[in-house]
């Protein structure tokens, strides 16, 4: 087990010594160490909270208990989806329950997708460019403070102007932001996303015609074009932000977020299944899983990043 990894359980564990302490938070003023350890930090809770034997020595063994862990959450999401369903009565409840079952495990399939792509390990080193992946697996860096990213319905792509290439295939690209610096992200509907340091934002190539869903690990600014045929939604590791069209800031990091509405409505739920619905100028907060009180903010002063 390498020293890292060892120092991110002995936190878990509550068994830092004085040292430790000092080592763990000079270690986490790096960026990539920080989402490194809020991510082992999410699996490990939820291993624990499922009364897992959470005891992983190395990499390989962490990615074995995440991918165990995911399988029971839309094991235990499905569930709860088909369970209230057969609650209904009736042959048009039947009616109801074969097409809301359907459309929502299509849905969910999606989600699983997008979710594994989110959260794949990079497969080159953090650095401290800006890193775009497209969905066919190419990789370009920006060594600009600033990013303009372009993805078009054609599949093109272009960065700061500059034409990349043309995709004809669906997956999911991804973008991930170092300290420092920023980026901003044009989607093929229309939406904008502007992207903080240490953020992390995966999108599919092309949306769906059901709806629309990126994963975000951050802080990003969203504006999104409005379509009523098309819910726009942004998953996180335990929130989820739905809309139609609208302005809002949404920071995710590990089992904690936050989602502060600029204009138009958004429904924000959580993986413990607490919802609400925010009205401009107000912002909730989750953490690990719970919501929060609605509360009035001055949105300027959470935007102006």
């Amino acid at each position: 087990m390498d020293r890292e990894l060892a120092l991110f359980i002995r936190s878990f564990r509550g068994e830092l010594s004085t040292q430790d302490k000092t080592d763990l938070a000079a270690l986490l003023e790096d960026g990539c160490a920080a989402k490194k350890y809020e991510h082992y930090r999410r699996i490990w809770d939820t291993a624990i909270a499922e009364g897992r034997a959470a005891v992983p020595d190395s990499d390989k063994t962490w990615k074995v208990l995440f991918s165990e862990i995911r399988t029971s959450e839309r094991r235990r999401r499905r569930k709860r989806i088909f369970i209230s369903a057969v609650s209904l009565s009736g042959i048009a409840a039947v009616l109801a329950i074969f097409f809301t079952f359907n459309l929502i495990s299509e849905d969910s399939s999606g989600e699983d997708r997008l979710s594994d792509a989110a959260t794949a390990e990079w497969e080159i080193p953090s650095s401290d460019k800006i890193i775009f992946r497209t969905s066919s697996g190419k990789y370009y860096s920006v060594d600009s403070r600033q990013a303009e990213i372009s993805s078009l319905e054609d599949g093109s792509i272009s960065i700061n102007s500059v034409c990349l290439e043309t995709e004809s295939g669906h997956g999911y690209n991804r973008v991930r932001i170092p300290r420092g610096k920023m980026a901003t992200l044009n989607l093929p509907d229309g939406s904008r996303i502007c992207l903080n340091s240490i953020s992390d934002l995966t999108f599919p190539s092309k949306f769906t015609d059901t709806g629309r869903m990126v994963y975000l690990s951050g802080e990003a600014y969203f504006s999104v074009a409005k379509d009523e045929q098309k819910p726009f939604t942004v998953l996180s590791d335990n929130m989820d932000v739905s809309v139609l069209g609208t302005e809002f800031n949404f920071e995710a990091s590990g089992r904690d977020a936050v989602v502060t509405l600029v204009s138009g409505k958004v429904l924000v739920k959580t993986d413990t299944e607490d919802s609400c619905i925010l009205l401009p100028n107000q912002q909730v907060s989750a953490e690990n899983g719970k919501l929060g009180d609605v509360v009035p903010v001055d949105v300027e002063t959470v935007v102006c990043w």
